[in-house]
């Protein structure tokens, strides 16, 4: 011990030890040391709880992106079931279509998003979570409920209403739905 502090004497060119005969107190040098050193102790002490919490999910923060089919209907649920197990962390939330969702991820804007189709980029990974049915609904008196198990392909030349490009539900749609002249968006 006495080495290493003669090397960090030699090393700072200050003495920090007053040698006594009966121990040692420090120098004015080695009182600035010694209260720099606790700081640092207590800075590193600090950062360590913080990475812990970090690691932990016990704080941080989640940028969060969904479709807007999801956004609404799902996430405000999962969204109170998450705030409950993780208080401390805070949730930004993007709610816009799937295309943007996407493009949200890709430029990192969000760290995690859900969308209702497949990835259009290999630069994403995805897993399915649950899936979902979408229905065609019609009134009463039409053709088409008449018959049973019509092709998508005969729906389609149906005049119907469509979601917004770049939504993940237009998606699902075959090309010959979406120039179909009577959809709307």
């Amino acid at each position: 011990m006495s080495k290493q502090i003669a090397e960090l004497e030699d090393a700072l060119c200050v003495r920090l030890l007053e040698r006594l005969p009966r121990g040692c107190r420090l120098t004015e040098a080695g009182k600035i040391l010694a209260d720099n050193a606790q700081r640092w102790r207590s800075l590193e002490n600090d950062a360590t709880r913080a990475i812990e919490e970090y690691r932990g999910l016990k704080r941080g923060r989640l940028a969060f992106g969904a479709s807007l089919t999801i956004g609404g209907y799902l996430l405000p649920d999962v969204i109170a079931v998450f705030h409950r197990q993780f208080p401390e962390i805070k949730l930004q939330i993007e709610m816009a279509n799937t295309e943007h969702i996407q493009h949200s991820l890709l430029t990192g804007t969000i760290d995690v998003g859900l969308t209702e189709v497949p990835l259009k980029s290999e630069k994403l990974v995805s897993s399915v979570s649950f899936k979902d049915y979408l229905v065609v609904i019609a009134p009463a008196k039409h053709p088409l409920l008449k018959k049973s198990g019509v092709p998508v392909r005969e729906i389609c030349r149906e005049r119907f209403i469509l979601r917004e490009e770049g939504s993940g539900t237009a998606e699902c749609f075959p090309k010959s739905a979406k120039s179909n002249p009577f959809a709307t968006n």
